[in-house]
């Protein structure tokens, strides 16, 4: 494949990515693909340029099924631009797995998870495959082992280590990496906040996105590469952005001006269509959110902005988690898992009850008067 063939081929998947529905999938797709690209110009193996083309093309088909309506790809796209998979996702991993002391490969045991990544594999919430069996101290594999093992008693050193490793490795990417974390921090009036309350209690204060990661440095907390970008929020306002169908023109004269919907008038995003709404909330239920409660001692006052000068912004060594109590939590708007693992959503809305009463009213006036057949046609 030459040159004309590779730039042909990079214009026509940063004419698809232009294409996609979200502004903020457009632009993570058009990095994603620039940077590909660059990286890959300095291969100088040939098959592997082969791979790496390949690939490239069957990223092109899928951004051109997103853009043709196509649920499973449009699902993908928004889950790589949010963060609920791709390199996003593993960047934000990677920084949940840090802990003050690096692993050894030479150690039997590896070290204990973080004590927010520990809290994420506690939580059914955050599995990746719904009836999953937790298991955030021990692998379960050990044990099942240790049974079929039964009167020779201890496992071998080496079969042991290698649990644990593997147990080690591969639990974290069974789970599903939030794209932020919040600092239940009730106001000094109120000191008892809600349970309900919670969630909001940050964000109703006033704080700033780069003061909560510096909030989150002082507490020992990880810092996920999105933690100023409000991922959760946002998908939330694109999964509510709906108006209400406009009264056709035959009902008209029935209906006064004053009952017309205002359309398009307080909507801070687009409208959405009911399939986009639906993969925003299918989204959701991907997207977890991971509180985190300090205790009393650990309250201190926020920073002022004097704190947040450009040498204080230098990441120092992972400093011990302070004490507090994480909680694995999901959107309200998020679809759950209803019988048969059927996807199931919430309530009517105010649009899905105007379009049930106008098809009702159509099917009236539709259906003859009794006693009165219908004309024949000629």
């Amino acid at each position: 494949m030459g040159s004309p063939d590779v730039l042909s081929l990079y214009r026509s998947l940063l004419r698809e990515a232009h294409k996609l529905p979200d502004p903020l999938v457009k632009f993570t797709y058009s990095i994603y693909i620039r940077d590909r690209f660059r990286k890959n110009a300095r291969v100088l193996d040939e098959s592997l340029r082969y791979k790496k083309i390949k690939t490239a093309r069957q990223k092109l088909r899928q951004l051109q099924a997103a853009n043709n309506g196509d649920k499973t790809a449009v699902v993908r796209t928004l889950r790589f631009a949010y963060g609920a998979s791709g390199p996003i996702r593993h960047q934000n991993l990677a920084m949940y797995k840090l802990t003050g002391n690096s692993p050894n490969p030479t150690d039997t045991r590896p070290p204990p998870f973080a004590p927010a990544l520990k809290a994420l594999l506690s939580s059914p919430l955050a599995r990746t495959k719904p009836g999953t069996k937790v298991q955030p101290d021990e692998p379960l594999a050990l044990s099942l082992a240790l049974d079929r093992r039964g009167w020779l008693g201890k496992l071998p050193e080496r079969r042991e280590r290698n649990l644990w490793w593997n147990w080690w490795r591969e639990e974290p990417t069974k789970t599903l990496v939030p794209t932020e974390i919040e600092v239940v921090e009730p106001s000094p009036d109120n000191a008892s906040t809600l349970p309900s309350d919670k969630a909001r209690a940050t964000n109703n204060s006033g704080t700033t996105s780069s003061k909560a990661s510096l909030r989150l440095r002082q507490l020992g907390l990880p810092v996920a590469k999105t933690q100023e970008f409000d991922l959760i929020h946002r998908a939330e306002e694109y999964s509510q952005s709906y108006t209400v169908p406009k009264t056709p023109r035959r009902f008209t004269e029935r209906i006064p001006e004053t009952q017309e919907p205002e359309v398009g008038t307080s909507l801070a995003v687009p409208p959405q269509s009911r399939f986009m709404r639906r993969r925003y909330r299918e989204l959701l239920s991907k997207m977890p959110l991971l509180s985190f409660n300090p205790a009393p001692s650990s309250r201190v006052p926020p920073t002022g902005s004097s704190d947040l000068r450009p040498q204080d912004r230098s990441t120092p060594p992972v400093p011990p988690v302070s004490p507090g109590r994480f909680s694995v939590s999901i959107s309200p708007l998020a679809t759950t898992l209803g019988p048969r693992n059927r996807t199931t959503y919430s309530l009517m809305t105010q649009e899905d009850r105007q379009w049930i009463e106008r098809a009702r009213e159509t099917k009236g006036r539709a259906e003859p008067k009794s006693g009165v057949p219908r004309p024949l046609k000629t």
